[in-house]
């Protein structure tokens, strides 16, 4: 799904230079992991009071890993990440004040978000474990 996203963003602007439209693709992705990290961060600790604090901590943390390598090559895993994150970030959003989509939906989308993932990395396959999580915790 990366090289879709890297030739159809360079068909739109009109560009054949796909290294450039590349590294800014990874280099906006991971601007936005790390503030989805801090978003999902904040809505998966919600309750206690040091939330805020891990969910600063959790996205310094990945801005100075050791998988930053991978950030800026050519690589999936910023693609894969986000789109993972955007799942977690749907599926929790019911546990803010701010959840607008029932649950029914939230599961959709989820899902949705999820297969995009699995399309990026076959390894998305097991973000459906917190969508069966989500349901189960929902049921009981």
């Amino acid at each position: 799904m990366f090289p879709f996203t890297v030739s159809t963003i360079a068909n739109l602007i009109r560009t054949q230079n796909l290294a450039y439209v590349g590294f800014f693709i990874q280099l906006v992705l991971s601007l936005l992991n790390t503030f989805m990290i801090y978003r999902v961060g904040k809505r998966v600790f919600g309750k206690i009071p040091e939330a805020e604090r891990i969910a600063e901590l959790s996205a310094r943390f990945y801005v100075v890993s050791h998988s930053a390598v991978y950030q800026v090559a050519f690589y999936s895993e910023n693609l894969f990440l986000f789109l993972s994150l955007v799942g977690l970030s749907v599926i929790y959003s019911g546990k803010s004040s701010q959840g607008l989509l029932p649950p029914c939906h939230r599961i959709v989308l989820a899902t949705f978000v999820f297969g995009l993932a699995t399309c990026t990395r076959s390894t998305g396959v097991l973000m459906s474990v917190f969508v069966a999580f989500f349901m189960l915790n929902k049921m009981l």
